[in-house]
């Protein structure tokens, strides 16, 4: 079995948190049914002030104070409510993805003087731009790998903040030194990852930031050190998935993986393939 623990590691702790079930909802039929059980969702919802459906593009219009003109869509939700297996789970992530969703819109904006809070998180390329929900202001980000990209987000604990295109200049820090201060946060935060599996291996933390830990450039050198060849994938952003290259069955077993989340995550993240090349990652060939 697989054994790594970088210093930055403590003791394997694995909770699987769910919010407790008010009703059940059954696999709803089509994506306008799931759009209008958000809509209800948000009306019921005191911290919501308005929300319109835009049948041109199946798009939620809301007004969540302090954000306007917010666009939420129903497309990922919708994915998971048809994935979940009963009425009960299918409750459960609707419950989550709505409190998470509406606590994140509505939370005021962070001091832009601060800095203290921010890390980096890796997301799909389309973040923020009509995936899920469309933002208000455009997130910043900087090219990372495949259709991934790196963005940054004030961690205020109950929520994410993330740091917007404007943000930058208001702030008067250039991309690279966001970067800096980002990367060094994330570096100096007491993180309980774990490296788990035999063979097949996964990184567990929090649901949030396991693509986050891509980035960390000594963490994969230890681990190419002492399995080989890393082929890597990362499905969802809490599913992040490497086996040795040179194992054809769990090289295999991966591509399974890979083809089956791409159809049913929750939270997708990309669909490339990626190897460890010295120091840094490339989309396999």
């Amino acid at each position: 079995m697989f054994r790594f623990f970088p210093a930055l590691l403590c003791t394997f702790l694995l909770a699987l948190a769910s919010l407790p079930a008010l009703a059940d909802i059954p696999r709803p039929e089509t994506l306008k049914v799931t759009l209008l059980l958000m809509r209800d969702a948000y009306l019921d919802d005191e911290r919501i002030e308005s929300v319109e459906i835009d049948a041109a593009d199946n798009s939620l219009v809301l007004v969540a104070p302090p954000n306007k003109d917010i666009r939420s869509y129903p497309d990922n939700l919708h994915q998971s409510l048809q994935s979940a297996q009963t009425d009960q789970e299918r409750q459960e992530i609707f419950d989550r993805f709505m409190e998470n969703t509406i606590t994140a819109l509505t939370a005021p904006p962070p001091d832009s003087k601060t800095t203290t809070d921010i890390f980096p998180i890796i997301r799909h390329e389309s973040y923020g731009k009509g995936i899920g929900v469309e933002l208000p202001k455009q997130p910043f980000s900087l090219p990372f790998v495949a259709d991934l990209r790196i963005f940054f987000v004030h961690d205020e604990e109950t929520s994410i903040a993330y740091v917007a295109n404007e943000d930058i200049g208001e702030r008067g820090l250039a991309p690279d030194e966001l970067k800096e201060i980002a990367f060094s946060n994330f570096e100096q935060k007491d993180w309980n990852l774990q490296i788990e599996g035999d063979g097949i291996y996964f990184l567990t933390l929090d649901g949030t930031y396991e693509a986050s830990f891509l980035l960390n450039s000594e963490l994969w050198k230890s681990v190419d050190s002492k399995l080989g060849k890393i082929v890597l994938i990362a499905p969802t952003r809490d599913l992040i998935i490497f086996t040795d290259r040179s194992d054809i069955k769990n090289v295999e077993l991966l591509m399974r993986i890979l083809d089956e989340y791409s159809t049913q995550a929750a939270y997708p993240l990309t669909n490339a393939v990626l190897v460890w090349e010295t120091d840094h990652w490339e989309v396999a060939h």
